[in-house]
């Protein structure tokens, strides 16, 4: 079950990204993963994601397609 922090988070993804993401939070932090054909380019986020949230700061990493399902989670079942 996702914490208060992480639903939020995921709430605003739903309603602003198109592509695949995926949120971890940490003890003093949460980490954004979003999907892009160009990681150079801007994803616009920061203008609905807050840099910080409850109490945690919030990072945004741009990855290319396919690292979610391959990298990420591959990790997250280890």
């Amino acid at each position: 079950m996702d914490s208060s922090i992480v639903s939020k988070l995921k709430e605003l993804l739903v309603d602003n990204w198109e592509n695949a993401f995926f949120v971890r939070e940490l003890s003093s932090e949460v980490n954004i993963f979003v999907e892009m054909e160009s990681t150079n380019a801007d994803s616009g986020l920061w203008d609905v994601i807050p840099m910080k949230i409850e109490g945690k700061y919030v990072k945004i990493f741009k990855v290319p397609t396919g690292y979610i399902n391959g990298i990420i989670r591959a990790d997250s079942k280890s």
